[in-house]
Order: C-alpha cells, then sequence, then structure tokens
C-alpha cells in the first residue's frame, strides 16, 4: 500500500505545479509564449506516449512486479523533475525582440 500512497502524494504535488508552469511561458515571452507552450507540451505528449510501452516492457521484465515496474521509477521521476526544476528555473523575462549586443 506504501507506493500506492508515494505515487498519490507525488501527483497530487505534480499537480500544484501546474499553476507556475502554464504562467512560466507568458512570463519569459509575452510575445511567443504560445510557441513555447506547444513545445513543451509536445515533449511532454511524448513522454507520455513512450511511457505506456515502458511499463508494458518493465512489466514484462519484473514479471509483473508492479511496485517495481511502475510505482519506484514514477515517484523518483517525479523527485528528479521538481529537483531540476527548482535549481534550473528562472523567470526573467527574455526581450525576443532586442537586437543581441556585439562586443
Amino acid at each position: 500500500i506504501m507506493p500506492i500512497i508515494l505515487l498519490t502524494i507525488g501527483i497530487a504535488s505534480g499537480a500544484c505545479s501546474y499553476a507556475g508552469l502554464y504562467s512560466s511561458h507568458a512570463d519569459l515571452s509575452a510575445k511567443y509564449s504560445g510557441i513555447v507552450n506547444g513545445v513543451s507540451t509536445t515533449f511532454g505528449a511524448l513522454a507520455g506516449v513512450c511511457s505506456n510501452a515502458y511499463v508494458g516492457y518493465a512489466l514484462k521484465a519484473t514479471d509483473s512486479n508492479w511496485a517495481v515496474a511502475l510505482f519506484l521509477p514514477s515517484i523518483g521521476l517525479y523527485v528528479v523533475g521538481w529537483v531540476v526544476y527548482t535549481l534550473l528555473y528562472d523567470a526573467t523575462p527574455i526581450d525576443w525582440d532586442k537586437e543581441a549586443a556585439t562586443s
């Protein structure tokens, strides 16, 4: 039951990030926020498509051990994603129309 509890907590925590995630595109560049959102959503959708194949192969490789094949990797990926986002995200607006400074 512990993997189910941890996965539920991880998904609930991930849902809280949506408020910042989708507004961050407009914070970075209001003019190109639609394009940036489309690119990031595409990569997120591809990850969702690939995860189905991964789970199938992982369940087969672990003799249908759900904790090893699905729950533990999900928890690990949520934690890694949270750490990387927390360490690397910067909401400083970028003026995409401004010409690059030459040195």
